[in-house]
């Protein structure tokens, strides 16, 4: 198996593919990739921002966690849906 820092941080295209391309090739599916006449259905993640879980932040009407006041790394930022924006938090595009 590769070094799994090496391929997080100087393959992103080796874990893509592993994660998003093949499985739908296996699958026969139009997607995991983007291209023409293939559904662009993708997240926007920031790998580097920091935060602390707090329940009080939940979108769910539930409260409990046992991750409260862990320190927690990443961030969804937006979800496309066949080319439709879904959720969208704080993305700014330059």
């Amino acid at each position: 198996y590769p070094d799994k820092q090496n391929v997080l941080e100087n393959d992103k295209s080796y874990l893509f593919e592993k994660l998003s391309y093949f499985p739908s090739k296996l699958l026969n599916l139009n997607l995991g990739c983007l291209a023409k006449n293939f559904a662009a259905d993708l997240i926007v993640f920031d790998p580097n921002y920091e935060d602390t879980i707090n329940h009080k932040n939940f979108y769910s009407k539930s409260r409990n966690s046992t991750f409260e006041n862990e320190k927690v790394r990443g961030k969804v930022l937006a979800t496309l849906v066949d080319g439709r924006i879904l959720f969208q938090k704080n993305l700014k595009i330059d």
